[in-house]
């Protein structure tokens, strides 16, 4: 999201005051950011209400319809108006940066004198004034812009759940913001989260900052960046706006979680009741395991587990499995071997409710040959791609949930997981054996200087575009023709 500025064109004859959303060195002058552009356009009414400065893009050569309406003093009209309008500038600029004291004074005298004259309509218009001005100076955390290169991190915690709102400030402008949800601190102080949080974080970002605004004081030895924890003043205001973002998006994503878990709830229903799983009170299986066979012509295949808890993935309870027996393609071997391993935890891994096998008929009669050899009395089903229909054991027709149902967006959410988590596991098991055989085939290249060459080149490829003189300093001349030879 790109913030709101004021900006007030200094530098023209007759300086205009703009809505902006970026801030540039041209010697105008920026208020901001503001957080929310509906207060951008209340400050924006009560100026032009307060102050008769110019709104035109193009100077006209005689007095227009604003300044017959009074919301203008036509400085291109008159002579001497250029020290006039530049003294209506100066009060904005003042009312812009805080000081709204003149300007209440002003309205309270001119409220009492017509509450005098008994014009009652005009002093409550005086009063209205004087209560936007005072509305707006409490809505409008204006400040600085000046060159900073900052993140502002800003922490809350609502009924149990943290939040977390950075600002990046670069070259005084709010280049970007970043919200986090924040898991298991419900017992953690404001401290211990901010210092996991950093800790984090700035393991993954690329772009340091030069200062860490932060609410509370926390340690960074291991990152070369001024940390400050501001009482007041522009800072302290960035980081209150970040504090009501993190806020926002707490709620936000508690009604989204809200809104999920229901769905989730009514799909787990829909399912248990499609396969003959109730569950406790009709609830449905709260916990589902997933599995997946990743491979191609049985090359470095992978085995997945994953777990929904609830309907809801339970990420931490996700497993792999290096598939050990074969070495051709075989899925239904394949998932045998998943399960045997799965089963012998049995004991010390939460028993399953229900197994959901990617797969057809074919899957899931090898994965209850397995259940049944080890006794283990476990509802499975599988689901198959093309129709997405389910197979559950001894029943001749399949199960066909209704296309608008969760039931189905459910199933299908957990089989994607799957397919997902064992695709990544096998790429990473691909990509690694892809480097290790083509590196292990030159001769004379031990382990320390393969791992020094993947060190600086990255892999195999990187190895085999670099430069000779490159390769020359890590591994010698001599070698370096060998690799080129069987690279």
């Amino acid at each position: 999201k790109s913030f709101s500025y004021i900006k007030v064109t200094l530098r023209e004859e007759f300086p205009r005051v703009l809505v902006v959303r970026r801030v540039t060195r041209d010697g105008s002058r920026y208020f901001g950011p503001f957080l929310s552009s509906a207060v951008v356009y209340e400050t924006l009414g009560v100026l032009r209400k307060l102050f008769p400065y110019r709104t035109c893009d193009v100077m006209p050569k005689r007095p227009c319809l604003e300044y017959h309406m009074g919301r203008c003093i036509a400085p291109c009209a008159f002579e001497g108006g250029r020290a006039e309008y530049g003294r209506v500038i100066a009060d904005v600029l003042a009312f812009l940066s805080g000081d709204t004291r003149a300007v209440v004074r002003d309205l309270r005298a001119k409220m009492a004198a017509a509450a005098v004259a008994r014009e009652f309509e005009k002093a409550a218009r005086f009063r209205d004034q004087i209560a936007a001005v005072a509305r707006v100076t409490e809505k409008q955390h204006i400040v600085s812009v000046a060159g900073a290169h900052q993140d502002v991190v800003s922490v809350v915690k609502v009924d149990g759940v943290a939040g977390v709102n950075v600002f990046t400030v670069r070259d005084g402008e709010i280049r970007g913001k970043a919200n986090f949800i924040l898991q298991h601190t419900e017992h953690a102080d404001e401290a211990a989260i901010v210092q996991a949080f950093l800790q984090q974080y700035y393991t993954q970002v690329m772009d340091l900052p030069r200062e860490i605004i932060v609410p509370v004081a926390v340690l960074l030895p291991q990152l070369d960046v001024l940390v400050t924890v501001p009482q007041r003043g522009h800072k302290r205001q960035l980081l209150l706006m970040g504090e009501k973002n993190a806020a926002q998006y707490v709620e936000q994503s508690r009604v989204s979680w809200e809104r999920e878990e229901h769905r989730a709830r009514r799909g787990l229903r829909e399912l248990g009741e499609a396969v003959g799983v109730p569950g406790v009170d009709g609830a449905g299986p709260q916990r589902v395991e997933v599995y997946d066979i990743s491979n191609i012509q049985g090359y470095e295949a992978v085995g997945s587990m994953v777990v929904f808890v609830g309907g809801m993935p339970a990420k931490a309870e996700y497993r792999k499995f290096k598939i050990r027996e074969l070495k051709t393609p075989n899925d239904f071997a394949m998932l045998q071997e998943v399960m045997y391993r799965r089963m012998q935890h049995v004991k010390d891994w939460p028993r399953p409710d229900l197994l959901i096998i990617d797969g057809g008929k074919g899957q899931l009669s090898s994965v209850k040959k397995v259940l049944d050899e080890l006794r283990v009395d476990v509802p499975v089903v599988s689901l198959a791609k093309r129709e997405e229909e389910l197979f559950v054991p001894g029943r001749a027709e399949s199960v066909r949930l209704p296309k608008d149902s969760q039931g189905l967006f459910l199933v299908q959410r957990m089989r994607d997981e799957a397919h997902r988590f064992a695709i990544g596991f096998y790429r990473k098991r691909h990509e690694k054996a892809q480097v290790k055989s083509a590196l292990d085939e030159v001769p004379g290249l031990g382990p320390k200087r393969k791992r020094a060459l993947l060190t600086a080149f990255g892999s195999a490829a990187g190895v085999r575009a670099a430069s000779d003189e490159a390769l020359e300093r890590l591994v010698g001349k001599k070698l370096v023709a060998t690799i080129r030879e069987f690279l």
